[in-house]
């Protein structure tokens, strides 16, 4: 899943109950890459990890008071 969340580009590569630790080498280098060009990359097995990625943007722009370049 690809999207941008409050002018972040998040990437969530998401995966079956268990399966978090399965990801191909592609998966890696393009998560690498994405994180290379200050974006945001995650890999999640449990639908509640996405509220705490989410919020933990929130935090991240307000202690930054809202920047992130």
């Amino acid at each position: 899943m690809v999207c941008c969340y409050k002018g972040f580009f998040v990437a969530i590569e998401t995966k079956a109950p268990g399966k978090k630790g399965h990801v191909t080498e592609n998966q890696k280098r393009v998560m690498d890459e994405i994180r290379d060009a200050t974006g945001l990359a995650w890999v999640v097995d449990d639908p509640t990890e996405l509220d705490a990625i989410f919020n933990a943007v929130d935090i991240m722009l307000k202690l930054t008071g809202g920047r992130h370049d």
